[in-house]
């Protein structure tokens, strides 16, 4: 096998992330996975030792670079975010929205989390699935007024990535701050009020910030 290391193909790491533990797969550009999924205790070092030599052990098998894919869940996945960026990899955050709107992912229709770290590990092997930048956008947040690191980062973390959502209408649906519609037959109501179908972290979060900034 050669060992010069090609650009274009890149060793998929899926983390499904919980608030105690996450699971992790590793998957290469052939969508084949490399050993079973992985538990990662966010408490115990060793874990997180563990997860980092797996992953380099297959990057020195398969001569490729690797790229950690956590999906987004509330703020718990933004440690192991620090953590394996820290470590020298390239890391980026998936919204849950696209692992379970996903077709022709090749697993069998098994929801747990290590079946989910299974599938952000492919989701991303797919050409049209966009590269998310989540420190970037953590810092756009940031430049708003009233906005700051902790509120950034809360709020980033309930969204995942804005190229998720194709219009505002949709981000405001996503956190409840769309308006519910009271309508039965001729009646239409008047007292309109926000739906909060949403992420309630998401709407604490903007209400602060809008009260800082006011």
């Amino acid at each position: 096998m050669s060992n010069i290391i090609k650009y274009d193909l890149f060793i998929s790491v899926g983390i499904d992330v919980g608030a105690d533990f996450s699971w992790m797969s590793i998957a290469l550009p052939n969508q084949t996975f490399v050993g079973k999924p992985f538990k990662i205790l966010h408490s115990d070092l060793n874990f997180l030792a563990m997860a980092v030599s797996k992953i380099k052990e297959t990057e020195e098998l398969y001569s490729l670079e690797s790229r950690v894919f956590l999906q987004s869940t509330g703020i718990y996945h933004y440690p192991l975010f620090c953590y394996f960026r820290d470590k020298g990899f390239h890391v980026s955050v998936i919204n849950p929205i696209i692992t379970k709107n996903s077709t022709n992912i090749n697993i069998r229709k098994v929801h747990n989390d290590r079946y989910d770290s299974k599938k952000a590990a492919l989701i991303v092997l797919k050409p049209d699935l966009k590269d998310t930048n989540f420190v970037k956008q953590i810092h756009l947040i940031e430049s708003f007024k009233g906005a700051g690191f902790l509120s950034a980062v809360s709020l980033m973390g309930e969204i995942g990535d804005f190229s998720a959502f194709r219009s505002p209408k949709q981000l405001f649906a996503y956190f409840g701050l769309d308006p519910a519609v009271k309508q039965s037959g001729k009646f239409n109501g008047t007292n309109v009020s926000m739906s909060k179908r949403g992420s309630k972290i998401a709407r604490r979060v903007i209400h602060i910030m809008a009260l800082i900034a006011a």
